[in-house]
């Protein structure tokens, strides 16, 4: 299968789909063109090299790649390691980690291209996207988050933490809030390293597919040619890592025992010196014979492992319902 990406920025109608070949570089605003970051501090960003325009609705897609291993990420595996980051919190020096996990759902037959156009049609305020890479394989995801954009002179991110379910009457707790606020600090202090001009707006609530989150809005002044070393800078944020990065990252490292590849990491688009960008959230990696689902959960001090376990089998959903079609 040929490298490409197809995808469709939040609130827009307009679905745009290039091929090309994923090329390691380094990241700069100069290029026109899709760019794809793993979550793995030591990874490369990867650009597609001679991105043209093609017309995805005459794509045959499919992939021959079958999904083989055996997981074992169920509540017994991770409850325990959410135990773990709240044992290590309580020594006093981690504030945040985020756990993740995997779960495959076995589906023999299914459009790749029709379960697209059902993610387009569920999710019009994330960013839908179905991306094929000789390395690391079909995936398809609708992400809520903003990493970072870019135009004219003026950054601007999210600091996205905290999550509710919308079917239950459970409101925002402390615990919620104090997640978020980690997050909206960290970013705060990043930019500051290299703005004079930072403003955070309020946290406030937000929909995402069947869950809520809490959201606050932060903006910088900047030249162009400190973006690259911002993107270095923010990746990966307490919302998909933890807090003090070192040691969170240390602890994921610890606990899972699988490479999160695109999972939390960032992907998005530049173009005429304007960049958009997500955090690669609500994904899954796409096999002949299923879909390999990815979720993470935030754990401060407060957290409940039994509820963390539920989070991440709801944020799952958004993409295995696109199979269950229900």
């Amino acid at each position: 299968m040929k490298d490409f990406v197809i995808f469709r920025h939040p609130g827009e109608e307009k679905v745009m789909a290039f091929e090309g070949s994923w090329v390691e570089q380094a990241f700069t605003i100069e290029k026109d063109t899709f760019w794809i970051r793993p979550f793995n501090d030591t990874s490369n960003i990867l650009y597609l090299d001679g991105a043209t325009a093609i017309d995805w609705e005459q794509l045959h897609i499919q992939t021959s790649e079958v999904f083989e291993e055996e997981i074992s990420d169920g509540p017994d595996v991770f409850m325990p390691y959410v135990e773990d980051v709240l044992s290590t919190i309580a020594l006093g020096t981690l504030k945040k980690a985020v756990p993740a996990r995997r779960s495959f759902l076995k589906h023999t037959s299914y459009s790749i291209a029709d379960i697209f156009t059902e993610n387009l049609k569920r999710n019009p305020n994330a960013f839908c996207y179905l991306l094929s890479s000789s390395v690391h394989g079909l995936w398809l995801g609708a992400s809520p988050e903003t990493f970072f954009d870019f135009e004219n002179g003026r950054g601007l991110t999210v600091a996205l933490a905290g999550t509710r379910f919308r079917e239950g009457d459970d409101s925002f707790s402390k615990k919620e809030f104090e997640e978020q606020d980690i997050v909206s600090t960290y970013i705060e202090n990043i930019l500051k390293k290299h703005s004079r001009e930072v403003a955070t707006g309020s946290p406030i609530s937000v929909q995402a597919a069947h869950l809520d989150h809490l959201k606050s809005m932060i903006s910088c002044k900047m030249p162009a040619s400190k973006l690259s070393e911002v993107v270095q800078d923010l990746h990966p944020t307490p919302a998909v890592g933890g807090f003090p990065r070192v040691d969170a990252l240390a602890l994921i490292q610890k606990n899972e025992n699988f490479s999160r590849s695109l999972y939390s990491g960032w992907l998005g688009q530049t173009t005429n010196g304007t960049l958009k960008s997500y955090v690669n959230l609500r994904c899954a990696q796409l096999f002949n014979n299923g879909m390999l689902c990815y979720a993470g959960c935030g754990v401060n001090q407060g957290s409940i492992p039994k509820k963390e376990f539920e989070e991440t089998e709801s944020k799952m959903q958004v993409m295995q319902r696109l199979l269950k079609k229900d």
